[in-house]
C-alpha cells in the first residue's frame, strides 16, 4: 500500500511544486492529473475487483507494480503536459491493479473475526508511510536545492517498484 499510494497520491503536492517550477504549469493543469486518476479508478474499480477474485492478489500485485513502475519511468521522461497526464493515468492504473482493491481482497480472505482491525492497520501503515516518505521525496526533488531532482527521483522510484514487484508477490498467499 505504501509503495503504491504514497509517492503518487500523498506526494502530489510535492511533485506539483517541482513541475510548476520546471515547466511553469498552473496548479489547475497539474491538479487535472488527479482528476484523470480518480476517473480511471472509478471506471476500473469493478474490473480490479473481478480480477482480484479471478486471478488472485499475488498476480494482481505483480502486474500492478510492473504497470506502476512503467508509469514512473514515463513520468521521469515528461517534457509536456499530455505526457504528464499519460504518466499519471498509467501510474494510477498500476496503483489500482496492485494496490488498495487487491490488498483489501486479500485481507478479506485472511481475516474473518478481526477483518476491520486488519484493514485499519493496513490503512494506518499507509499513513505512517506517507509521514516518512513524503518528506524524503520533498527533500530529494526540492527545486531550490541541487539534489536528485524530480526526474531522477521518479526513475529511482520506478526501480524500487520493480524490485518490489519481483519480491513482494512471493510473500503473498491468496488464501489462508
Amino acid at each position: 500500500m505504501v509503495l503504491a499510494t504514497v509517492p503518487l497520491f500523498h506526494a502530489m503536492s510535492v511533485w506539483a511544486v517541482a513541475l510548476e517550477n520546471n515547466f511553469g504549469w498552473s496548479r489547475t493543469q497539474l491538479s487535472l492529473a488527479i482528476t484523470f486518476t480518480r476517473v480511471e479508478g472509478g471506471l476500473m474499480g469493478p474490473l480490479e475487483g473481478y480480477l482480484s477474485d479471478r486471478i488472485g492478489t499475488r498476480r494482481m500485485v505483480f502486474i500492478g507494480l510492473l504497470v506502476l513502475a512503467a508509469g514512473w519511468l514515463l513520468f521521469g521522461q515528461v517534457h509536456n503536459l499530455w505526457m504528464f497526464y499519460l504518466a499519471f493515468v498509467v501510474m494510477s492504473l498500476g496503483q489500482g491493479l496492485g494496490g488498495w482493491v487487491p490488498l483489501m481482497t486479500l485481507l478479506n480472505h485472511w481475516f474473518v473475526r478481526r477483518r476491520a482491525m486488519a484493514m485499519g492497520l493496513a490503512m494506518m501503515g499507509s499513513g505512517l508511510g506517507a509521514l516518512l516518505l513524503v518528506p524524503a521525496i520533498a527533500w530529494e526533488i526540492d527545486p531550490d536545492h541541487d539534489r536528485l531532482g524530480w526526474r531522477l527521483t521518479a526513475t529511482i522510484i520506478a526501480g524500487v517498484v520493480i524490485v518490489a514487484a519481483l519480491t513482494i508477490p512471493r510473500l503473498i498467499l491468496n488464501l489462508p
